[in-house]
């Protein structure tokens, strides 16, 4: 009996390595953000940049600039739909702060939607630490998320970028890579641009 779990449990995880895709966005189609939240008016001044801006892997790179008195405004990076319970997402970003224990300082997180990208349904939490010691400017900031539909009342995932710091303070974002078994929305064209290997898939589960 325990062969024939194990058999299962394999074949399990094989559809799922078949079916997971890894999608990247880099903002060099101009595109901005799929939607913000905070207490300004706009919560961030989004804009698409270039030269002599920071850019990291491509010609282009999204620049946050803080406008939020008292509050941590937030960007909608991508959308990812329809989801189940146990999917995984990972995501991956490079985002250009300052150095550790210090601001502005850029956060990957999420929330949960239904229905749609303007229907949130709770908080999903993700990767709360500020800049490793002597880390460089431009960095990987990566956390994996395991949907949780709360009894079917969730159906999808909205990836952010959280800026911390104070109004004025500026971060750059680049090179957002996510993995899903679901589809993935951007501020522009979605670009489906390899399918995950075996490898990637069995390190969401260790």
């Amino acid at each position: 009996m325990k062969s024939i779990g194990l058999i299962v449990l394999i074949v399990l995880l094989l559809a799922q390595a078949a079916s997971a895709v890894r999608w990247v966005y880099s903002w060099c189609d101009g595109g901005t953000v799929l939607g913000m939240n905070g207490s300004g008016t706009p919560p961030v001044i989004a804009t698409n940049v270039a030269y002599p801006d920071p850019v990291c892997s491509a010609p282009r790179s999204l620049r946050l600039e803080h406008n939020s008195p008292g509050d941590t405004p937030v960007v909608h990076v991508a959308y990812v739909y329809p989801l189940t319970d146990g999917d995984l997402v990972k995501g991956r970003v490079r985002i250009y702060d300052m150095p550790h224990d210090t601001t502005p300082a850029g956060h990957l997180w999420a929330h949960y939607v239904d229905g749609g990208l303007w229907n949130p349904a709770g908080d999903a939490g993700g990767n709360p630490m500020t800049n490793p010691p002597n880390s460089v400017y431009w960095r990987w900031v990566e956390w994996t998320w395991t949907f949780d539909s709360a009894g079917g009342s969730r159906d999808g995932l909205v990836i952010e970028v959280r800026v911390y710091g104070d109004p004025g303070d500026t971060i750059w974002v680049d090179g957002l890579r996510v993995t899903t078994q679901a589809m993935c929305e951007f501020p522009g064209n979605p670009s489906p641009v390899e399918a995950t290997s075996w490898t990637r898939i069995k390190g969401f589960y260790r």
